[in-house]
């Protein structure tokens, strides 16, 4: 059975859309695993790697920050003041700690982001460098390059 009127129009705005974002994530991930299998891969993994290994260790710190929250709260409803101070310290520790390691993992992926961005930019300008290099050409250089070499 056929949609009618308004129905059958999402119909075909939906398949429009869905070929569309298909061609575009193609279109991304052409462009994206390069950098993940080029020759600075295992900088790249290796970096991937320590961010995901640090935002794992923040996760696990705010956890701990939930629990001693909680014993933090409960203390002064159970006015048990004795404790006062060690979950002050506790805290201070924790807080430390999150603080550094959320301070690296944007330094590094940052870094990564740069690093992506400079092979990126490497990737695409290798063919319209100047002045002309038939080594270039032989392995790979751009049209510009053969149609403007001068004789």
């Amino acid at each position: 059975m056929q949609p009618h009127g308004l129905a059958r129009v999402f119909v075909s705005l939906r398949n429009i859309m869905t070929k569309q974002a298909l061609s575009t994530g193609k279109t991304f991930w052409s462009i994206f695993k390069g950098y993940w299998n080029s020759e600075k891969k295992w900088e790249a993994r290796g970096l991937l790697f320590i961010v995901v290994l640090i935002n794992f260790a923040l996760v696990y710190l705010l956890v701990r920050f939930n629990s001693w929250q909680k014993e933090f709260f409960g203390m002064f409803e159970t006015a048990d003041y004795s404790q006062f101070w060690g979950a002050i310290g506790e805290f201070t520790v924790i807080a430390f700690i999150f603080i550094f390691l959320a301070a690296q993992s944007l330094y590094l992926q940052e870094m990564l982001r740069l690093r992506w961005r400079i092979w990126l930019t490497n990737v695409f300008l290798k063919g319209y460098q100047w002045p002309f290099d038939v080594l270039k050409a032989a392995h790979g250089s751009s049209i510009i390059d053969i149609l403007v070499r001068p004789e």
